[in-house]
């Protein structure tokens, strides 16, 4: 894949606290199989969902064409916890090496952008990468920058150059 090929063409930043996307839950009654996604996972997605259709809305921006290849690149910034926020704390970001898995914050964050409106489908999207922190601590106040998610689009390069 050369990276060249691609041009970012949506990029945005939503204050909210990242949720991976959870195991779904499987019911039989009697012929009945139902599939039931997590109500922590479906109301997260349909919040992101809403919060990212807002910014399409206010931004004029055209979703992206059926069919269209996407490349997304997230970076999911949890809330650093109180007891890493100490005076030799560093004061960037810090990369998040426990759970939740970084692919399960993916799936929770395409899903939303499938929900939104944004994408067609999440098959458009031929790559993906994903990486996961802790917010940024700030030393004078002593408190921790809230949770947020960094989503940015990219699509084919259109006028053929190189």
């Amino acid at each position: 894949m050369l990276r060249d090929d691609w041009v970012l063409i949506h990029a945005d930043t939503v204050e909210i606290e990242p949720v991976a996307k959870g195991r779904p839950r499987t019911f039989k009654r009697g012929n009945v199989t139902r599939t039931v996604t997590p109500e922590k996972t479906r109301k997260f997605e349909d919040k992101l969902a809403w919060l990212l259709a807002g910014a399409l809305t206010l931004r004029r921006l055209k979703k992206i064409d059926k069919g269209e290849p996407v490349g997304v690149s997230i970076l999911c910034v949890h809330q650093r916890p109180k007891y890493k926020c100490r005076a030799s704390s560093p004061p960037g970001l810090v990369w998040k090496t426990t759970k939740p898995d970084s692919d399960n914050l993916a799936k929770s964050v395409i899903d939303s952008l499938v929900k939104s409106g944004i994408l067609d489908d999440d098959a458009q999207i031929v790559w993906h990468e994903c990486g996961k922190c802790e917010s940024e601590y700030d030393h004078e106040t002593k408190t921790a920058k809230p949770g947020r998610i960094s989503i940015e689009l990219f699509g084919l390069r259109k006028d053929g150059k190189q």
